[in-house]
């Protein structure tokens, strides 16, 4: 099969979809009734135009026609690690049966209710890179926190050779990494430009006031009490000029953020995906929502920016700018909250 031949199926597919469509169209006039919203509340009257048998023949067709062309345009990689972690969507049913959520939205409509006020009725705990590199001064420190054998920081290394590094994790981490520097950038070794430091980020910081703190992938790995424990010892050895940068998922609501985050400079999501499709792509975006839900059986989490904002607070750190990539990870910069934040852009944000 040639690419036409797999374009012509993407297009058969899509016609599958438009006709019938057009078919509950023209039977929902005729009979004078109104096909159910995905936002209204399931009854039984509700859902009756849906349970015509030509209605429930042009979904089947429609739902069919939709999966196959999902998966048409998916990457196989990505599709497996949806069907791997499905496992967890019957286990947050679950949870939510058990905590009688549908009846509490129930009460409140299509407006819905946020997660803490779901809690609150529940007595359920509510939580279950770019970066200006090249303006900082000669010789400042890096302290990749959680660094693992150093990747990011070798490129950066690479990249700014003015900057110097400390890389922090546990010894036997540390021994791959002397392995990994010793072949890639023997030279930053030799000459202490790179530092490897057996450090437990549980414990007080002994690196003081570097310019960068540097956390990639490392928060979602811990709940929100352990984060902020983490995040504290780091602001109590920042200085006045650290900055701290996080590089990271940043998860979107199915809805616009504006209200929630717009005071942050650069967190407003600017290129939505087309209406009608939810801000959060939806589907196209589920497997980080079931990461999310394998993270927190293991006490971590996934997070929006609401919930770094949150994190960081409880810290004494507060947002300074929020970067989002084309890619799967954003940056996100803070400074300690009782300094004056520096005047962090987008533009320089996207410097990496």
């Amino acid at each position: 099969m040639n690419t036409q031949d797999a374009v012509k199926d993407l297009r058969a597919l899509s016609r599958l979809i438009n006709t019938s469509i057009d078919q509950i169209e023209n039977e929902m006039l005729s009979r004078g009734q109104t096909y159910p919203l995905l936002s209204e509340p399931y009854s039984p009257e509700t859902e009756e135009p849906r349970m015509a048998p030509d209605i429930l023949a042009a979904g089947s067709i429609i739902t069919a026609a939709a999966a196959q062309l999902i998966a048409s345009v998916s990457i196989p990689v990505v599709s497996a690690l949806v069907t791997s972690l499905q496992y967890e969507v019957s286990s947050s049913l679950r949870a939510a049966i058990q905590a009688h959520v549908p009846e509490i939205l129930r009460e409140f409509g299509n407006k819905g209710l946020h997660v803490r006020d779901i809690a609150a009725h529940t007595k359920v705990d509510p939580s279950r890179l770019g970066f200006n590199w090249e303006t900082l001064p000669p010789q400042s420190t890096v302290v990749d926190v959680g660094s693992g054998i150093g990747s990011m920081s070798l490129e950066l290394a690479e990249a700014f050779p003015h900057l110097n590094f400390v890389l922090q994790d546990t010894p036997a981490t540390l021994a791959n990494a002397m392995n990994f520097w010793s072949m890639e950038l023997p030279e930053a070794i030799n000459t202490d430009r790179v530092v490897l430091q057996a450090h437990d980020f549980f414990e007080a910081q002994p690196v003081k006031q570097p310019s960068v703190f540097l956390m990639r992938m490392i928060l979602h790995d811990w709940s929100d009490d352990k984060a902020v424990n983490i995040l504290r010892h780091l602001c109590v050895a920042a200085g006045p000029e650290t900055q701290l940068v996080i590089v990271d998922k940043i998860l979107s609501y199915a809805c616009t953020e504006d209200s929630f985050v717009g005071d942050i400079p650069g967190a407003v999501v600017e290129r939505l995906p087309p209406s009608p499709l939810l801000p959060n792509f939806g589907y196209a975006a589920v497997s980080w929502y079931l990461a999310d839900l394998m993270l927190n059986c293991h006490n971590g989490t996934e997070r929006t920016l609401v919930q770094f904002r949150q994190i960081l607070e409880d810290s004494g750190w507060k947002i300074t700018n929020v970067h989002r990539s084309e890619d799967n990870f954003s940056k996100i910069t803070a400074a300690p909250a009782h300094l004056v934040p520096r005047n962090l852009t987008s533009e320089l944000l996207a410097k990496l």
